[in-house]
């Protein structure tokens, strides 16, 4: 039998000011994609939560590093580097606030039999000028 290594998967987060020029990309190496289950009927609508667009501005403007100002700003994850093999992990936990408790959801979350992850790579989410550029944050001003 051959040797199997398992071969680690990259997720960019890239975050676009609309008050100032400066765009600000993290790369992230992981081994296991964390899939919502709470609320989503199947894999496509949980993988499309993790790449949604986020907008910050108002109470949860994104304080920019470069101009030491609150901007607003978008969010957005994709990604970059995918396995051969790719690993789930259901989150079929959630904490219920009033109870204090944990609770397992057990809703039905339905898995495709084939998978197409076009949809969800940078070249498809991302504008092309950015494509392939990682700039190091000097620190963390989420």
């Amino acid at each position: 039998m051959k040797d199997f290594e398992l071969e680690p998967a990259h997720i960019c987060e890239e975050i676009q000011r609309y008050d100032c020029p400066h765009v600000s990309r993290t790369l992230e190496e992981f081994y296991t994609v964390r899939c919502q289950v709470a609320d989503m009927r199947n894999l496509h609508q949980s993988l499309d939560e993790v790449t949604v667009k986020d907008t910050l501005e108002g109470d949860n403007c994104y304080t920019c590093s470069q101009c030491s100002a609150k901007v607003r700003a978008e969010k957005r994850a994709c990604f970059k580097k995918l396995p051969r093999i790719l690993c789930f992990n259901t989150m079929r936990y959630t904490f219920n606030m009033v109870t204090m408790l944990k609770e397992k959801v057990n809703t039905h979350f339905s898995f495709p039999m084939r998978l197409d992850m076009s949809g969800y790579v940078e070249k498809h989410l991302m504008p092309a000028q950015y494509q392939g550029i990682v700039l190091p944050t000097l620190s963390d001003d989420r």
